[in-house]
Parts: structure tokens; C-alpha cells; sequence
């Protein structure tokens, strides 16, 4: 299914095959409040808003996601804008951006996330994980967040490889960890410096 312009609105949950590619390059594809389950979803362009849509892989390169993305593997490859929530194993990679006025990056409740070549800038709270069993952060750069850079709760495994936190606010935090036990962190080659000025 190729959506070029207009809308695709679904009236009713499982319309489409479990099979099927939906292919969105402009235009909107509305689920309408509903949810159905499909094979692949690329999105270079477009919107995808109201509903839950649950894939084996997303391909999500530019455009806007609105509604709830579920299950599966997102490879986000390009400038991606979030207002609604992906709740997928998510790998971002290719300089790929996912930008948000409020939270930029919500992870909730998930086994392995890997963020990789990526760039948070001038969002709210620039990344934040709750739950989470593995997160993977390699050649991330999060800079001027107006809240924390990075706000991690009961993250079980923690590797942060080559990147890089600065001139952040939010009291001066570059990252804040929180558990209800200990675990291991891995901290590699990679910066948390000061913002130069306090306002």
C-alpha cells in the first residue's frame, strides 16, 4: 500500500492485512483510534497519527509520528518528528534525529534499545528511559536541553560510548540516574561538561 497525498482512515481495527507494506511518503495515514497489525511500515514523509499500528519493521526516515508504534524494530534513518510514541526496539542510525519540543526520546518498559549516530538538540528532556534492560548510547551528542540532558530510571545496563553532553540546563544536570538497586554502567570516552553560563 503506497499513500502518495490525501488520507488513508481506517473505520475499523484489522483492515488491513497482516501481510502488508504500507509505504508513506506524504499525505496521512489516520487509524482513527483504532489498531491493526501489519508486516512493514515505511515512512519517508507524511503522517502517521490516531491508532496503533503494530509491525515486524518500521523504516522511518522522515515525517511525523502521531500515533503508537508497537512491537517489532524501528530503524530510524533520517529527520524523524515524534509527537506520539514508539514502543518498538529502536535503532537510530545514518545520522538519523528524532525531534520533540517537549520530550525528545521516551523509552519506557523495553529489553534493548540502541541509539547510534544521533543528535538531541534543543528539546525539553533530551532522553528519557524508564525500565529499560539494555540502552545503548554510541556517538550520541545531546546539547541545549532546557530540562535534563538524560534522565534514566531503573535502566538495568547501561553502555555510553563516544558521546557527548553539554550546555544543558535543568539545574546544571547532564544525566541523572536513578535504581531501585545497583547496577552496572559502562562509560566510554565520552563528555559531560558545564554549560559556560547560568541563567
Amino acid at each position: 500500500i503506497n499513500v502518495g497525498g490525501g488520507t488513508l482512515l481506517l473505520g475499523n481495527n484489522n483492515r488491513l492485512a497482516d501481510g502488508a507494506t504500507v509505504a508513506l511518503a506524504t499525505g496521512t495515514v489516520d487509524f482513527g483510534n483504532f489498531s491493526d497489525t501489519i508486516t512493514t511500515f515505511n515512512q519517508s514523509g507524511g503522517t502517521f497519527t490516531n491508532g496503533t499500528l503494530t509491525a515486524t519493521t518500521y523504516g522511518l526516515s522522515g515525517g511525523t509520528v502521531g500515533g503508537t508504534l508497537s512491537g517489532g524494530t524501528a530503524n530510524v534513518t533520517g529527520g524523524v518528528t515524534l509527537s506520539g510514541v514508539i514502543n518498538s526496539t529502536i535503532n537510530v542510525t545514518n545520522s538519523g534525529t528524532l525531534t520533540n519540543t517537549g520530550t525528545a526520546f521516551f523509552i519506557d518498559g523495553m529489553e534493548t534499545v540502541s541509539l547510534n549516530s544521533m543528535r538531541l538538540d534543543g528539546n525539553g528532556t533530551a532522553l528519557d528511559a524508564e525500565d529499560v534492560t539494555m540502552l545503548v548510547l554510541h556517538d550520541l551528542t545531546v546539547q541545549n536541553s532546557t530540562g535534563v540532558a538524560a534522565d534514566l530510571t531503573n535502566v538495568q545496563g547501561l553502555v555510553v560510548v563516544n558521546s557527548l553532553f553539554q550546555d544543558n540546563a535543568g539545574q546544571n544536570i547532564r544525566a541523572e540516574f536513578a535504581a531501585q538497586q545497583a547496577y552496572t554502567y559502562t562509560l566510554q570516552n565520552s563528555f559531560f561538561l558545564n554549560k559556560t553560563t547560568d541563567s
